[in-house]
């Protein structure tokens, strides 16, 4: 009995001795991220380069549109898509002196300044050879390197299914282009100037011919 005592005596001397162990308190969940409103912002990788940037401005940019016919030339003014105003003029023999002082009078009276005031870009379609030269002169007066002529070489969005593909007119490929890029595919394109055409383009949005 008395070795018994002494054993938890002594065990009940030890347990004192030890220090107590404190508990660690448990570190806190972090709360939760309130979902993002509205537009989210873009990471770092994933931000326009310098490069999209000055394309993103130069779709900013107010754009002549010239339709050049046999019978009839019509000059609009873009921006963004949207006509603002449009003119219509005789196609004759004109030199790119008489079609520079046409172009700044018709936009001077739609509120445009004189060349290089603003940044500006050019579109020609033209089924009038004798008279493309002349035009294409002009309207790089106004925009400089920012014209575009309306070719097949020049609609690379455009698939050309007709077998000989230089041999489309502008005149269809900028129907063609038009047509699918407002209405959809498939589509017939009825064009009544001073000849009526007709073109097709595909469900896959092909010019096929017409």
């Amino acid at each position: 009995m008395a070795i018994r005592r002494r054993a938890s005596a002594r065990s009940s001397a030890v347990s004192k001795a030890k220090p107590a162990r404190s508990r660690v308190p448990a570190t806190p969940k972090p709360a939760p991220k309130p979902a993002p409103t509205g537009r989210p912002r873009l990471e770092r990788a994933t931000r326009p380069t310098d490069a999209l940037g000055r394309l993103a401005k130069r779709h900013e940019r107010r754009l002549i549109a010239v339709d050049v016919g046999n019978s009839e030339t019509v000059v609009g003014l873009l921006r963004r898509r949207q006509v603002e105003k449009f003119w219509r003029l005789s196609s004759g023999r004109m030199t790119a002196d008489e079609i520079t002082l046409q172009l700044d009078a018709v936009l001077r009276a739609a509120g445009v300044g004189a060349p290089g005031a603003e940044p500006m870009g050019a579109a020609l379609c033209s089924v009038a050879p004798s008279l493309t030269l002349a035009w294409v002169e002009a309207l790089r007066r106004r925009a400089g390197d920012a014209l575009v002529e309306v070719s097949a070489a020049t609609a690379r969005s455009l698939p050309i299914r007709y077998h000989d593909r230089f041999a489309v007119g502008a005149d269809r490929i900028a129907n063609a282009v038009g047509a699918r890029g407002w209405y959809g595919t498939p589509a017939i394109v009825v064009d009544l100037g001073t000849a009526t055409t007709f073109d097709c383009v595909s469900q896959q949005g092909a010019y096929l011919g017409g």
